[in-house]
């Protein structure tokens, strides 16, 4: 039994979810506002960033992926934490990327990255 429970919680990245935290249709409208005012020059769609948000974290501000250390709403991975400092002037961190604003801000800055590399503004949260 310890080891099925392990298992669980190895394959999700949260550990609880409060059905409270979340829309019942896959978005985090509480954070849209967050989406629409620290969008990238050229805009985001905010539904697909919101329905992104809701699969990364489940709206919780606070997750941090026990396996590769995605923080956040938008689950940063810490591979980008660096860049991010470099682009912010701030030391990105885990207790940064807790903030939502901050989360948002860093999430539009790879979407910055992304577009200025030719590719999607929704690189890092694309599964296939």
């Amino acid at each position: 039994m310890k080891k099925l429970v392990a298992a669980l919680l190895a394959l999700t990245s949260i550990t609880a979810i409060s059905p409270t935290t979340a829309d019942a249709g896959g978005r985090c409208s509480k954070y849209e506002h967050l989406l629409v005012q620290h969008a990238p020059r050229g805009g985001w769609d905010v539904a697909r960033m919101s329905s992104y948000m809701y699969r990364e974290s489940r709206c919780l501000p606070g997750v941090v992926n026990v396996k590769g250390g995605d923080t956040g709403l938008l689950q940063i991975h810490p591979i980008n934490w660096s860049y991010l400092s470099r682009k912010f002037g701030v030391t990105v961190n885990k207790a940064w990327l807790q903030n939502p604003a901050n989360n948002v801000r860093a999430a539009a800055q790879l979407c910055r990255y992304w577009r200025y590399a030719g590719r999607s503004c929704y690189q890092p949260w694309r599964t296939s």
